[in-house]
């Protein structure tokens, strides 16, 4: 009886809990192998740009938006090179670019991003060597958009939520019944 209203609980959690981890991380990852790509390569016109020289913690104003970005955690190699960091902004960023050598890194947001405490790395986890390679970071993009994004109104938002809080309710009203 105890077992089933703690299996209950456990399990509305962790559905709770697969709802807020797609928001803590990138979706996708990818390598180009091109000079300097843009953030048209995720499908944005709107971008704010950070050279390696500017990159340290702290925030940096998108555009003309009034809204900034905040670099955290900023990693740096051996020979002082950047080669990692972590990020939040005021506004909702769909993708970030991260230029370092000869190719740049993509993390890829599905779902636009307010922060991404996971560090975004410049390595080759399968350089020619075998090896980790680390890659100075030359600059980072920041790809966003401008355009008004329409957010649900509140039924539709509330619908999953309340649909997870009462399977949990049915669940401990079971258990009790059991008893």
């Amino acid at each position: 009886m105890v077992l089933s209203k703690v299996s209950s609980i456990v399990f509305t959690l962790v559905l709770v809990g697969m709802l807020a981890v797609p928001a803590l991380a990138w979706d996708s990852y990818e390598v180009i192998n091109t000079d300097n790509p843009t953030c048209s390569v995720c499908g944005c016109i709107d971008q704010l740009k950070i050279d390696s020289a500017a990159l340290k913690e702290g925030s940096f104003q998108i555009g003309s938006t009034g809204k900034y970005v905040t670099i955290s955690k900023l990693k740096t190699k051996s020979g002082g090179g950047k080669i990692g960091f972590s990020w939040s902004s005021e506004l909702p960023i769909q993708c970030v670019i991260v230029k370092a050598s000869n190719s740049a890194y993509k993390y890829v947001y599905n779902v636009p991003a307010f922060s991404d405490a996971s560090t975004l790395w410049t390595y080759d986890h399968f350089g020619t060597s075998g090896t980790v390679k680390e890659y100075g970071i030359s600059h980072v993009l920041f790809c966003y958009t401008t355009k008004t994004i329409e957010v649900p109104e509140f039924p539709i938002m509330a619908v999953p939520f309340l649909f997870i809080i009462g399977f949990g309710i049915v669940m401990i009203h079971l258990g009790r019944k059991e008893e």
